[in-house]
């Protein structure tokens, strides 16, 4: 085949009409890249703010029924001192616990943060020997008793 016969400048305008019609259909536009911006805005927001709040899978569990068993107390109890296996739930607990401390559960739901004074408040009242315990391994200088403990008395809590 004798390509001695195709010009230099075919191929160059070939190329020009072909990017002629992709920039036509796909983003010429400045319509086009705004929206495709605020749409990765919008999703950068969305996972930042899933990020911003500890899951709200758990939050249907019926605390009550876990504060008031023996059996089920105990099973996260020991979760929470690795004294015994953790339910999926358990586990959860224990990875979030020491950055809520930390945060004063900045990152807690409003449901969070009621079920977790309503189970500090049982535990300090009815379970004496387990909270110590558990403020052994979770605050062992005291220093989130010294962080809450007005807020605590507002709440009928002697830490």
């Amino acid at each position: 085949m004798d390509h001695s016969s195709i010009s230099a400048s075919k191929p160059s305008a070939h190329f020009k009409v072909l990017n002629r019609s992709f920039t036509h259909k796909f983003g010429a536009t400045d319509t086009i890249m705004k929206i495709f911006v605020v749409a990765l805005a919008l999703i950068a927001a969305v996972a930042a703010q899933d990020e911003a709040m500890y899951t709200s899978k758990f939050d249907n569990i019926n605390l009550d029924e876990i504060l008031m068993s023996d059996r089920l107390f105990k099973n996260y109890y020991n979760c929470l001192t690795d004294a015994g296996p953790c339910t999926p739930e358990g586990n959860e607990l224990k990875r979030v616990l020491p950055e809520a401390l930390e945060t004063n559960c900045a990152k807690c739901s409003p449901k969070q943060r009621e079920a977790g004074t309503r189970a500090i408040k049982y535990v300090t009242e009815n379970r004496a020997e387990e909270w110590k315990v558990l403020r052994a391994r979770f605050d062992p200088e005291d220093k989130y008793v010294a962080q809450y403990l007005a807020e605590a008395e507002k709440e009928g809590i002697k830490l």
